[in-house]
């Protein structure tokens, strides 16, 4: 199935590579300079493929099986997320405020809106005091249209947490995202899905959990379909799309969605501006990278010099470009050490 997908993409890249222009990076007006060959496509084969998962080690088999249903529920596999709430079930008594929160995260996902609603209030009665369970309360009534009592349960949670503020959701999450805070990234990537489920940024969020609980190939599986399906998806999509493979090493991948994704901005898409400040500054950071670790030293150089007059620190990769362009001196033995000594005859 991962094999298929991954081909899907290419036929999608290959679409997209007959139009890309020879970017090799995008100024800050978004304007492309066209510095190097035309980017490379379709994809190679996925070296990330080849490597073992390398997941965090769980605290115990409880822990295990959260993790495990978040991400089920990140990758949309609802059945993989009932089988592990399930194990968590308890048969007598009442729920934990976590399980209790899984469990209206589940029917949210489920369209079970009334049973999501039943879910988050056992969750606030449990623990009044947690803004968390007032915030998915508040989630669960929206979905479900009661929306004068969810805007008394978000004016709950912004009460025992005044960053829970509607305006302050942007900043929160790339706080998140920049301080690799998995629990709020995974929370707040259910919470927009529970919302939005039919945006286009949905598959962004579901990926950003995945990565973040260090699952990057469920993140590119789940990427290469929704952009197999939608090649013309924004740039934010492939821009997660070449983290993800970066996590596995698959570097060339990498710099061919970075080069999609360059196309995208380099035409007015601005949707990397959800996650970063300096946007632009980034996605060339990261396609310098890609080219560096796929051996295209002369534009990962030209990249590392420009971003150099923005960006401190950046000498020792201009210095790593530099040298990796410089020929390996090919070994001689059959030429006599003393050739340059020797005086020739008369």
């Amino acid at each position: 199935m991962g094999q298929r997908r991954t081909v899907a993409l290419c036929v999608a890249l290959l679409l997209v590579g007959a139009s890309l222009l020879a970017i090799s990076f995008v100024d800050r007006s978004g304007t492309p300079v066209p510095d190097g060959p035309t980017p490379r496509s379709p994809l190679p084969a996925p070296t990330w493929s080849i490597l073992p998962r390398r997941h965090p080690e769980p605290v115990d088999a409880e822990e295990s099986t959260y993790q495990a249903f978040h991400r089920a529920l990140l990758r949309d596999d609802l059945d993989a997320a009932r089988e592990a709430l399930e194990r968590l079930s308890i048969p007598e008594g009442s729920p934990s405020p976590r399980l209790a929160m899984a469990s209206a995260r589940l029917a949210l996902a489920e369209g079970d809106t009334a049973a999501a609603v039943t879910s988050a209030w056992s969750a606030v009665k449990a623990s009044p005091k947690d803004a968390q369970t007032w915030t998915l309360l508040g989630t669960a009534l929206t979905r479900d249209g009661k929306t004068g009592e969810s805007e008394q349960a978000y004016a709950a949670a912004q009460e025992l947490d005044s960053s829970l503020a509607a305006d302050m959701l942007p900043a929160r999450w790339q706080a998140a995202v920049a301080s690799r805070n998995e629990p709020a990234i995974v929370s707040l990537a259910e919470d927009y899905v529970a919302l939005h489920p039919n945006s286009v940024y949905a598959a962004y969020y579901r990926a950003e959990g995945l990565l973040s609980s260090g699952a990057p190939t469920d993140a590119i599986e789940l990427l290469v379909e929704v952009l197999a399906g939608e090649p013309t998806s924004p740039a934010l999509l492939w821009s997660a799309l070449a983290r993800a493979y970066m996590a596995r090493g698959g570097y060339s991948e990498a710099a061919t969605a970075l080069e999609a994704a360059a196309y995208r901005v380099a035409r007015g898409d601005t949707s990397l501006e959800l996650t970063s400040a300096h946007p632009l500054d980034d996605l060339n950071a990261l396609l310098a990278t890609a080219y560096l670790r796929t051996a295209r030293c002369a534009e990962a150089e030209t990249i590392y010099r420009r971003l150099s007059t923005v960006r401190d620190g950046l000498d020792v990769f201009v210095e790593a470009a530099v040298i990796c362009q410089t020929p390996t001196p090919t070994l001689t033995p059959w030429i006599p050490q003393q050739i340059g000594t020797v005086t020739p005859r008369p």
